[in-house]
């Protein structure tokens, strides 16, 4: 992307067509980074928090019955 502009600056002023073309396309690489940053960042916390969810729940789950059987809960013995 930062390629992308220092060559469009540079091929401004021998080619200014070709410059302007490169230039566009850092421009447009910049927006698309800015764009898909906030929207990976969404997914990579709902997958972790997903991840923390399902382990609560099996958590929860095995506590449950180690209890029902008559087994120590590791909370009371602190």
């Amino acid at each position: 992307m930062g390629l992308l502009f220092y060559v469009g600056i540079g091929l401004l002023f021998t080619n200014w067509a070709v410059g302007l073309f490169y230039l566009g396309l850092g421009a447009l690489a910049l927006g698309a980074l800015l764009v898909v940053l906030p929207i990976a960042y969404w997914l990579v916390r709902l997958v972790l928090q997903g991840i923390a969810n399902f382990s609560k729940y099996l958590y929860d789950k095995l506590s449950k019955k180690r209890k029902a059987k008559g087994g120590s809960d590791h909370e009371e013995d602190i």
